[in-house]
């Protein structure tokens, strides 16, 4: 054992050398040709721990012989009588299997398929049959969840990325959870077992090195989905605003759109300022002028692609999760749609009564809403009006004035969060 050195470089770590000896190391013969030599990493000194007592995949690996360390009695011969020796050899390359270099959920409206990436081509024609053996460990998930499908991912002309699809019946409604928070690296680890027959997934030539067996090998997952914190329609009742925490970022052309009347209708929107970058607020528009009735319960839905997305400014791992209908969620996202109206006097009217208050109604999708009202009053010729606002819980309001009307022309206008309307009289 003593004449043959082992040198493992990981690429991380300087390169190990080890010296075999027979305390650490084992010899087989299966054959007159095939001999193995099994190392104990766990006891060699040198070995990094993070290795676990195993060559890493995608590690080089050379091997040396040195006859000259052996007595003539230990040198390795040729079993045909002919007495030859195994000739001196020195950093002889020992192939190795690869593993992948990365892979992550794709976030799609399915979420159940995993792209992972390698460092060199796939020989696409090593693929059939071998999603049999991969399966994917998900926190919360008691089983493995299956792989039913793999293929060479058609965006990489490189030939160096595969997309996996999950087997959704063991998955739930929404596809693979996202991860909950940053605490822990990942909740979605991918396995691979060796020896199933059909599975040897191999790089192109020259290399043609096969995929290793994989154990817990991490799959990057995006952190919980966050949610708008409002949207509501705006004056012109022909866009919606959409406000969020924290700013946000928006990739391609995410799908959006708006609905009322219980779902009867989809209306695609535009996004004004579509490519905007940290940005809190998003505006939406509908096509054509299309305006939302006052009373409309109006949803906000939103379908993630793979290439068109929002995602959280300072942390893009983070996405904007799917509203609506697509979200499995009834009534998911609503969208406020405050009327303030003014019932009496009427616009352009005459008054003759010289205290009689301004009504209105404060409804919300049809529904009263008991809230903040703000009237302002305002003459022509006498300035602002001084007055009280009254809101009941079913949403009707009163402006009664601190004083009596004098002679002159009046502006009445209401608001609630920047909408607003007036009425002249």
């Amino acid at each position: 054992m003593t004449a043959f050195t082992v040198t493992i470089s990981d690429g991380v770590l300087p390169p190990v050398k080890l010296v075999l000896t027979p305390a650490g190391t084992s010899f087989t013969q299966d054959t007159d040709k095939h001999l193995t030599l099994k190392l104990d990493l766990n006891s060699a000194p040198g070995v990094p721990p993070a290795w676990n007592g195993k060559i890493p995949l995608a590690a080089e690996v050379s091997i040396s012989y040195e006859p000259g360390k052996l007595n003539a009695a230990d040198l390795i011969k040729k079993a045909d009588g002919s007495n030859e020796q195994l000739d001196l050899f020195l950093n002889d390359p020992v192939r190795n299997q690869m593993q992948p270099t990365a892979a992550e959920v794709i976030n799609d409206e399915s979420r159940n398929k995993v792209k992972v990436e390698f460092a060199e081509p796939l020989n696409a024609a090593s693929l059939p049959g071998s999603a049999p053996a991969f399966s994917f460990k998900l926190d919360g998930i008691a089983a493995p969840v299956s792989a039913i499908n793999v293929e060479m991912d058609p965006a990489d002309p490189t030939g160096q990325t595969l997309i996996f699809t999950l087997d959704a019946a063991n998955l739930p409604a929404t596809g693979i959870p996202f991860k909950a928070d940053d605490s822990a690296p990942t909740n979605i680890t991918m396995n691979y077992s060796t020896g199933i027959t059909g599975a040897d997934i191999k790089e192109l030539l020259p290399l043609q090195r096969s995929l290793g067996w994989l154990e817990h090998f991490d799959v990057k997952n995006q952190t919980s989905a966050f949610e708008p914190a409002a949207a509501a329609v705006g004056t012109d009742r022909n866009t919606v605003t959409v406000k969020f925490e924290r700013t946000v970022d928006v990739i391609g052309q995410p799908e959006l759109s708006l609905t009322w009347d219980n779902g009867a209708t989809v209306y695609p929107v535009d996004m004004i300022g579509n490519g905007t970058t940290d940005q809190d607020t998003l505006v939406l528009a509908l096509p054509n002028g299309i305006e939302i009735p006052e009373n409309a319960n109006v949803q906000l839905t939103y379908t993630p692609k793979a290439g068109d997305r929002i995602i959280d400014h300072l942390d893009p791992s983070r996405v904007l999760r799917p509203l609506g209908p697509v979200s499995g969620v009834n009534g998911d996202f609503p969208v406020s749609n405050v009327g303030i109206a003014i019932t009496a006097p009427a616009n352009g009217s005459t008054i003759q009564h010289i205290t009689l208050p301004v009504q209105g109604t404060y409804r919300d999708a049809g529904t009263p809403v008991h809230d903040h009202v703000v009237v302002t009053v305002t003459g022509a010729t006498y300035g602002p009006v001084n007055g009280t606002v009254t809101v009941l819980p079913n949403g009707e309001w009163t402006f009664t004035p601190d004083s009596y009307w004098r002679d002159d022309i009046y502006t009445v206008t209401r608001h609630r969060e920047g909408r607003t309307r007036q009425n002249r009289g």
